[in-house]
């Protein structure tokens, strides 16, 4: 029986996070932070409220005690490792000034089995005399979501085309069609579609492995929708983490993790609790996305008609201030430079504008622009010269964006697999040279870049050039590449984790 005093609690809890939500959504970060604060103080064990309160205050870009606020959260995650229980998401730690080494260690405790989990499949029954390679392998995707966004959209692409003749797939998703054409028709790419119960994981995984699954693939991770535990009941002989988080799971229970050896060079392969499958240009699939009709100008988006653009429209959870005064710094050096950032939220403008007066630029030389439908952003985005990455945590379909559009994109070598996005995004597209060793490097290219106009120029014309061709954007070459890491991953299934990567081979 619950009392009344635990069921106005509950009661309380509710209002305030659906109001907290919509404070969130509507670029209310400040309102969204404060309400989530509020829960936490009548319920401290909410581990996704405290993901949401970070997420929240880290997007409003007020950097006055930033330090110390890094410094409370890293002891937070230094202590609860220690513990052996991690009430905290492993994703907020990206943006932040963290090693591999606490990163891998507090993915590790995430993982950790829950109590009670047992395997779902003794897969020497499950897979009777497969001795080989099947005629068809089985191929599992565990899913978080299927209505329209980055990651389903290119497994949709990839799935659709993959070689029937060689792999059967499967979907398994934990939350239900939302009943739009995008949820219908990516249920019908997959040979089998099916919704699991993600609160039920010893039922979602008994139904994987009675469907014979060969190889299972998550492409959760530690997201704000995981499917670990799923995975932790080992329903397929072989399991992988692939693209939806892209970093390792820190599971015992996960062999191997689909990636590239920029973004996860072999020197930090002791940082993975998986064995490391190279695809060779990038881990990161994409979609030749269509770009709105017609023509837009500089003035139109509020632009100065002359100048350099340096545009940056990643989510500012992903900004902190080291990266920003590199680019204030830039601005301060090149006068007629303007810096190009998404309007996510007022209180966030008014932070980023308050950091740049501070800093000796004018505000007015940060432009702003309000958040468009996919196809027009990506039009607009051919009016900037220069993209800028982040620090910490690079941009991922944000980047993919501005080199679709014929942006050169100037990033840096980054101490851990998040910082490292830029250089393999660079790398499939060309451009390894805009991938900087350090800030200092960083700082230094950007302003030679902006000196010398036409060298800046050429660089745009040689991506341009490049791009119908370049293997970022060749989906044919990257499923190839894909479905031969699967072949490799069955081949290779029971071999000891801490063997050499396994690299797909690139061609001729």
């Amino acid at each position: 029986m619950v009392d009344s005093t635990s069921r106005t609690t509950t009661e309380r809890i509710g209002d305030l996070f659906g109001l907290a939500g919509q404070c969130y959504h509507a670029g209310d970060f400040r309102g969204a932070a404060r309400l989530y604060g509020r829960i936490l103080t009548l319920d401290p064990e909410r581990d996704d409220i405290r993901a949401r309160f970070i997420d929240s205050t880290l997007s409003l870009c007020d950097w006055t005690d930033y330090d110390g606020f890094v410094a409370e959260l890293i002891a937070t995650v230094e202590r609860q490792v220690d513990e052996g229980r991690l009430r905290f998401d492993v994703f907020n730690l990206l943006a932040l000034p963290v090693d591999n080494a606490p990163l891998f260690a507090a993915a590790k405790t995430k993982a950790a089995p829950p109590a009670g989990a047992t395997s779902a499949a003794r897969h020497a029954e499950a897979h009777p005399a497969i001795a080989g390679r099947p005629a068809r392998l089985k191929i599992g995707f565990a899913l978080p979501y299927k209505f329209f966004h980055s990651m389903p959209l290119v497994l949709k692409g990839l799935i659709e085309r993959m070689d029937r003749d060689r792999f059967e797939t499967i979907g398994y998703s934990v939350q239900r069609c939302d009943g739009t054409t995008f949820s219908r028709d990516f249920r019908r790419a997959f040979d089998c579609f099916r919704d699991v119960p993600i609160d039920k994981a010893d039922e979602a995984a008994h139904a994987i492995a009675a469907d014979g699954v060969h190889i299972l693939i998550d492409t959760t991770g530690h997201t704000g929708i995981s499917c670990l535990s799923i995975l932790a009941r080992r329903p397929a002989p072989v399991q992988a983490h692939y693209l939806g988080y892209g970093l390792t799971s820190g599971a015992e229970y996960v062999d191997y993790l689909i990636t590239d050896p920029r973004f996860i060079p072999p020197e930090w392969t002791d940082y993975c609790s998986e064995r490391l499958v190279y695809l060779p240009d990038s881990f990161m699939a994409t979609t030749r996305a269509p770009f709105a009709p017609g023509a837009t100008s500089r003035t139109e988006e509020g632009l100065p008609a002359q100048g350099l653009v340096l545009a940056n429209f990643n989510h500012p959870c992903k900004l902190e201030p080291r990266i920003f005064r590199a680019w204030i710094e830039i601005l301060r050096q090149v006068p007629d430079a303007v810096l190009w950032l998404g309007g996510w939220a007022i209180a966030t403008r008014e932070s980023l504008r308050d950091f740049a007066a501070k800093h000796g630029v004018t505000p007015d030389r940060l432009v702003f622009a309000q958040i468009l439908p996919h196809a027009a952003h990506l039009r607009r985005l051919r009016l900037a010269d220069l993209a800028l990455d982040n620090l910490h945590h690079g941009g991922g379909v944000t980047s993919v964006d501005a080199l679709w559009a014929g942006l050169p994109l100037l990033s840096i070598k980054g101490k851990t697999p998040a910082g490292r996005l830029g250089a393999t995004l660079g790398h499939a597209v060309g451009l390894d040279g805009l991938v900087a060793d350090d800030l200092e490097g960083y700082v230094a290219l950007a302003l030679a870049l902006a000196r010398d106009r036409d060298r800046l120029a050429g660089l745009k014309a040689e991506l341009a050039g490049r791009l119908p061709h370049c293997a970022l954007f060749d989906g044919a070459r990257y499923l190839r590449h894909l479905q031969s890491a699967f072949d490799l991953m069955w081949r290779h299934r029971g071999e000891p984790r801490t063997a050499p990567p396994i690299c797909v081979p690139a061609p001729d």
